[in-house]
């Protein structure tokens, strides 16, 4: 349903753009785990139609580290690793 293309800049701060490319439209959730499993943020959810398509994801708030970025769409889940340095 669809593909992960990218994270840039990754290592990031306080900034990256996740972008990715639909190929069956549907609804599309985007969260971000910590290291430990916990949701810290919802990215989007929403309906998103055939393309490539991008997000920003500010982190300014959060602390260093690594995270996980999960994208569901259609029953499909794939996650990318990103990293916060500040």
């Amino acid at each position: 349903s669809f593909k992960i293309k990218n994270s840039y800049p990754n290592p990031f701060n306080p900034t990256t753009n996740l972008t990715y490319e639909v190929e069956k439209e549907g609804d599309l959730k985007v969260v971000v785990h910590n290291v430990l499993g916990q949701q810290v943020t919802k990215l989007y959810g929403g309906y998103r139609a055939y393309g490539v398509h991008s997000i920003t994801w500010n982190a300014l708030n959060m602390p260093s580290g690594v995270y996980y970025v999960t994208f569901e769409l259609n029953g499909q889940i794939e996650s990318s690793k990103v990293m916060l340095i500040k």
